[in-house]
C-alpha cells in the first residue's frame, strides 16, 4: 500500500526556491534514508509531507489508513511543562504514565519533574522522538532523530527501525551518517539544491551522496 504519494512539489522561501518538482512515494514497511547537505530541501519536504507546512504546488495523495507521527527539527515546548506533562502535550492519543517514563528513559531522561526550561535543546528534542515512537502510527518522520543521542541510544532507536516493516510501519528519517543507510535503510532519497537527484536502493549508495 501506498501510505503518502507526493508528486512535482514546489516550494519557495521569497525569492529562493526550496523544493522544485519533488516526487516520492512511501510504501507500506519503507525505511528511507534522506540524505543530502545542509539546505538541499530536506526538513521542508519532511514538513510538507508530514502536513506541517503546505506546498505551493503539485500534488500529495495520503491514505486513508495513514497515522503519521512527525518529529521536527526543532521541536516547540513548553519551558514551564515538567518532562513528563511535555511528552503528553505532545502526544495526540492517550498513553499510560509508565510507558511515557519507559520510553523517556531509554532516550536517557531519567528526571520527570525537571523543568523544560532548564533542558538542553537535544534534551528536548528527545522527549519530542519519545512521543513519536509512543504514537499508534503506520509511519514515522523523523528529522535528524540520531544527532541528539548517544552512540548506545542511537544503536537502540535504529534497532527499533529495522523491526518496524514487520509490522508494515513505514519510517524516513534524515541522517547523515553512512553506517546508519546502509544497516537500517531500503531505500535512500539523496536531495540537492532543492531538487531529488537520486531515489535508489540503500545499497548503491555511498559517502559523496552525503557529502
Amino acid at each position: 500500500m501506498d501510505l503518502i504519494t507526493a508528486r512535482h512539489i514546489r516550494k519557495n522561501f521569497g525569492v529562493k526556491t526550496l523544493l522544485e518538482d519533488v516526487n516520492i512515494i512511501i510504501h507500506e514497511g519503507d525505511k528511507i534514508g534522506l540524505v543530502g547537505v545542509n539546505g538541499s530541501g530536506k526538513s521542508t519536504l519532511l514538513k510538507i509531507l508530514a502536513g506541517a507546512l503546505d506546498d505551493e504546488g503539485g500534488e500529495i495523495v495520503r491514505a486513508n489508513e495513514l497515522r503519521c507521527s512527525y518529529l521536527p527539527q526543532n521541536p516547540e515546548c513548553d519551558p514551564a511543562l515538567c518532562v513528563l506533562d511535555q511528552m503528553k502535550a505532545f502526544l495526540k492519543s492517550d498513553v499510560e504514565d509508565y510507558e511515557c517514563r519507559s520510553l523517556l528513559g531509554k532516550l536517557g531522561l531519567t528526571d520527570m519533574d525537571a523543568l523544560v526550561g532548564t533542558l538542553s535543546g537535544g534534551q528536548r528534542k528527545k522527549i519530542a522522538l519519545a512521543a513519536v515512537l509512543a504514537e499508534d502510527a503506520n509511519l514515522l518522520i523523523l528529522d535528524e532523530p540520531t544527532a541528539v543521542l548517544t552512540e548506545k541510544e542511537a544503536e537502540a532507536l535504529l534497532d527499533s527501525i529495522r523491526h518496524m516493516s514487520e509490522k508494515g510501519i513505514a519510517v524516513i528519517f534524515i541522517t547523515h551518517r553512512l553506517h546508519e543507510i546502509l544497516s537500517v535503510c531500503s531505500k535512500v532519497v539523496v536531495m540537492r539544491d532543492g531538487l531529488v537527484v537520486k531515489d535508489c536502493p540503500a545499497s548503491e549508495t555511498d559517502v559523496t551522496d552525503i557529502t
